[in-house]
C-alpha cells in the first residue's frame, strides 16, 4: 500500500499504545520498526473486526457493526485521506470482497437484526471502487451476520440466520443468486453461525456450533 509494506490496523486504541486506551483509529504501521506511518482517527468503529481493505496503491475501504457504517479513504493528497461516507451501514463480522473493480460486503448487524423495517436497506451490498453504491439485496434472503468466500468467481455466502448457504454471481447490475441450501438443515432462526468459510480443490469447509462439514463443491 502506498509503494511500501505496511501493517493495515484497526483498533479500539492507538496501535503504538496497546491497553492503554486512546481514540478508535485506523493506521499504517511500518512492519520492521513499528512507527506509525499516519494515523485516521474518524472512522468510530468502538468494536472493530473487518480488517481495512485495500482497493488500489492509495484507496482503504473500512467498515464495521454497531452503526459504524462504511468509508472510501483515498490518500493521494498525503496522510490525511479524503473520504468517502458509502453507507451508513457496514459489515458486523466477515471482511468485505473486491471483485473486478466492485466492492462487495454483508450489512447486517447487532443494531439491525430487531427492526425488520431497515431490512430492505440492508444484505448483500454493491459498490462501485470509487464508493458509489449500485444495488443492495434487501431482506431476503436475511443473510445476517453471515460469511462469504469467493472462489471460481462466484461468491459462496452463509447466512447467519438460518445456516443456508448461497451460490451468488457477483454482478454490478444486481443480485444473482445461482443455488441455495441448508447444509445442517437448521429450522431455527438467529443461528450466529459466524465461523469462516474456508475452501481447498473445490471442497468446503463449514461449521456450526455442534458439527464441521466437508461440501464438495466440485463438478461431476
Amino acid at each position: 500500500f502506498q509503494g511500501r509494506d505496511q501493517i493495515l490496523y484497526i483498533s479500539q486504541e492507538l496501535p503504538e499504545k496497546p491497553g492503554k486506551g486512546g481514540k478508535p483509529s485506523v493506521a499504517g504501521l511500518d512492519p520492521k520498526s513499528g512507527k506509525v506511518l499516519w494515523r485516521y482517527q474518524d472512522f468510530q468503529a468502538n468494536l472493530p473486526i473487518p480488517a481495512p481493505v485495500v482497493i488500489d496503491e492509495q484507496t482503504l475501504f473500512v467498515t464495521g457493526g454497531y452503526e459504524a457504517g462504511s468509508q472510501l479513504l483515498n490518500f493521494e493528497g498525503g496522510k490525511n485521506p479524503e473520504v468517502k461516507v458509502t453507507s451508513k451501514w457496514g459489515s458486523h463480522i466477515c471482511p468485505p470482497i473486491v471483485h473486478d473493480g466492485h466492492i462487495y460486503f454483508l450489512t447486517h448487524e447487532n443494531a439491525t437484526l430487531k427492526k425488520k423495517k431497515l431490512w430492505p436497506e440492508l444484505g448483500l451490498y454493491c459498490l462501485t471502487k470509487d464508493g458509489e453504491k449500485l444495488w443492495n439485496s434487501g431482506a431476503e434472503p436475511m443473510f445476517g451476520r453471515g460469511s462469504m468466500i469467493l472462489a471460481d468467481g462466484k461468491l459462496i455466502i452463509r447466512d447467519s440466520y438460518y445456516g443456508k448457504l448461497y451460490l451468488v454471481k457477483p454482478d454490478p447490475k444486481g443480485y444473482r443468486q445461482l443455488a441455495v441450501a441448508n447444509p445442517f438443515d437448521h429450522q431455527r432462526r438467529d443461528l450466529k453461525r459466524w465461523a469462516p468459510l474456508a475452501i481447498s480443490k473445490g471442497r468446503l469447509i463449514i461449521r456450526d456450533e455442534r458439527e464441521l462439514k466437508c461440501l464438495d463443491l466440485r463438478k461431476r
